[in-house]
């Protein structure tokens, strides 16, 4: 469940930026990156 809402909000935050076409990649890295301090 944590992961799934810290991929949507990385999701959301990339939708208005730069990289919204490759979103889901970067929402990934995002999340692995959360999940490693975790």
């Amino acid at each position: 469940k944590f992961r799934s809402d810290l991929t949507k909000i990385a999701t959301t935050t990339l939708c208005s930026k730069i990289l919204s076409q490759d979103k889901e990649h970067f929402a990934k890295l995002a999340v692995d990156a959360v999940m490693r301090l975790k």
